[in-house]
C-alpha cells in the first residue's frame, strides 16, 4: 500500500498524539497516510481522538461563478423571516413608483440579493468570531495537554477538562449554525 507515518516523516522526533485515553491516561497515534505536504494535530474536543489537519495539493481553483442564492438558506427561519420583511417593506415603499412592473421586479430582486448578501456577510463575521474562539481554545488545549504530558498534576487536568468543555460548547454551537 506504500503508506507511511506522515507525522513522523514531517516532524521527526517531535512528540504529538492523535488519541488520549482518559481511562488509561495514555497517548497514542495511528496516522498512516500518503502524498501529504503538511500535518498538524489539532485539539481533542468532543472525541478522545485529535483531528489531524493536513494540506494536500489539489490543483488550480475553478473560475468564479455568478452569485446565486444558496437554497439551504431557505431552511433558516431567520433568513426566511428577513426575506419576508424585506419583501413587504420593498413593495410597500415602491409599488406605484415606476410604470413598468419589470423594472419594479428587477429592482426588487437586486434589493433582496443585497439583503441576502448582507446577511451572509454578517453570518460570515459571526462565524469567523466563533472559529477564532475555537482556535484560541484549541491552542490552549494543546498547550495544556503538552504540559500535562510532562507534569501530571490535578490542576492541569482540571484546566484541560474546563477548556475542553468550553471548546465542546462552542463546537456544538458551530455545528448548529
Amino acid at each position: 500500500m506504500d503508506l507511511c507515518d506522515m507525522w513522523r516523516f514531517l516532524h521527526g522526533q517531535e512528540r504529538g498524539y492523535s488519541y488520549y485515553s482518559a481511562v488509561h491516561d495514555t497517548h497514542s497515534r495511528l496516522d498512516m497516510l500518503q502524498r501529504i505536504k503538511m500535518t498538524e494535530y489539532r485539539a481533542r474536543g468532543i472525541s478522545d481522538h485529535a483531528p489531524l489537519q493536513m494540506a494536500v495539493s489539489v490543483g488550480p481553483q475553478p473560475p468564479g461563478i455568478e452569485w446565486h442564492m444558496h437554497t439551504w438558506q431557505l431552511q433558516n427561519t431567520k433568513v426566511v423571516e428577513g426575506l419576508e420583511q424585506a419583501t413587504h417593506r420593498y413593495f410597500a415603499e415602491n409599488t406605484g413608483s415606476v410604470q413598468s412592473p419589470i423594472v419594479l421586479w428587477e429592482a426588487y430582486k437586486a434589493t433582496v440579493r443585497g439583503e441576502i448578501i448582507a446577511g451572509e456577510v454578517a453570518e460570515g463575521q459571526n462565524r469567523e468570531k466563533r472559529l477564532a474562539t475555537l482556535e484560541t481554545l484549541e491552542t490552549e488545549l494543546i498547550t495544556l495537554e503538552q504540559r500535562y504530558g510532562t507534569h501530571l498534576t490535578p490542576d492541569i487536568k482540571k484546566q484541560i477538562n474546563q477548556t475542553r468543555e468550553e471548546y465542546n460548547v462552542v463546537t456544538r454551537d458551530e455545528a448548529r449554525q
